[in-house]
């Protein structure tokens, strides 16, 4: 038995291979070509350190594998990788020997800002400038690639690929947005509508899955997403707007974005009394309940019912803003009463 040079451990050889102890790592077996890569580094004065495993081989014969303090060696086909830390944690976090990444067909690579990355048979880990560790693969690492990577609009990534509980959608989350792959359609989400769609609750909230990529609305005065219960908008200031529900349809009905009312500049939200729910837009607003319908409020009849207390004074409205019958003037019928309004009268 011989001390090791750093003094914390000792060792013995044998006709094929060794085993190396420590107090922190306890008496392991290494041997083989596990030994010998392990031994370039060199030895545990290396970056790998004392091993914290004995040298296995996996259940598909295909690789021996030996993990250490500082990470794991691989020897795959008989091809030795080294693994560091942070990489080895993320392959056995998604499964290990069972990881969908396979096992690692490079070396550690570097990335832009001065992240890495490792290849795997089908994904790849990167490691961020801040040491944080994410598996992609599948479609998703797919897409990933094809928006840039972490060079990309995407950034970094800030998930491993997960399955939905649902089994629909693999979904992993980036520093500049989301990609979700649903029922085998890909969909990218830029930052403002990947926080809106969690905010709500991801696929189990009340927007579901989005259904559509990122589109001009308005006359590119906003972006617009869909979603299977609901559509985000994002206007030129960065701001998601988030319409669901009653409201939403009304405002579909209305002509959308290209309507009358214009952007929103709400998400829907409930009303104080919690009886109903509303959205602002720019030119109007939309208010819901279960008893009146979700009903368009614009223009002076808007503003005179606003004045009047809103649902606090005429109550809500019971039918939306129309024209008279004679063609002179607007109106609108609520709880408590109405709102007439023409050029002339006010």
């Amino acid at each position: 038995v011989t001390t090791a040079p750093d003094g914390k451990g000792a060792f013995a050889d044998f006709e094929r291979g060794s085993l190396y102890w420590s107090a922190a790592t306890g008496a392991r077996v290494v041997s083989g070509p596990v030994k010998t890569a392990w031994g370039s580094r060199p030895w545990e004065a290396g970056s790998l350190g004392y091993p914290t495993s004995d040298v296995a081989r996996t259940g598909d014969g295909r690789a021996d594998i030996g993990h250490f303090t500082g990470g794991s060696v691989f020897v795959v086909d008989g091809t030795p990788r080294l693994l560091p830390l942070p990489f080895a944690r993320a392959w056995q976090r998604t499964g290990a020997t069972r990881s969908p990444l396979g096992y690692p067909t490079a070396v550690e690579a570097p990335e832009p800002d001065g992240g890495t990355s490792v290849a795997f048979e089908r994904g790849t880990v990167y490691l961020d400038p801040s040491g944080t560790a994410v598996a992609l693969h599948g479609p998703v690492q797919d897409a990933y690639d094809a928006e840039g990577g972490p060079g990309g609009d995407l950034g970094w990534p800030r998930s491993d690929v997960v399955v939905t509980s649902d089994g629909r959608a693999q979904l992993a989350h980036f520093t500049g947005g989301s990609v979700v792959v649903v029922d085998g359609t890909l969909r990218i989400l830029p930052a403002p509508f990947g926080a809106a769609w969690a905010a709500a609750g991801g696929e189990r909230g009340s927007l579901g899955y989005p259904t559509s990529a990122v589109q001009a609305a308005s006359g590119g005065r906003v972006s617009m997403m869909s979603f299977e219960r609901g559509t985000v908008y994002v206007g030129a200031d960065g701001v998601a707007r988030t319409l669901t529900g009653a409201v939403h349809a009304a405002y579909v009905g209305a002509g959308g974005s290209a309507g009358a009312l214009g952007p929103p500049t709400t998400d829907v939200r409930a009303t104080p009394d919690g009886r109903g729910s509303f959205a602002h837009f720019e030119n109007g607003s939309i208010y819901a309940t279960p008893a009146t319908g979700a009903r368009v409020l614009t223009g002076k009849v808007r503003e005179r019912w606003v004045a009047a207390g809103s649902e606090n004074g005429l109550g809500f409205p019971t039918s939306s803003v129309a024209r008279t019958a004679d063609g002179a003037g607007e109106f609108a019928h609520f709880e408590r009463g109405s709102v007439y309004w023409t050029p002339s009268t006010g």
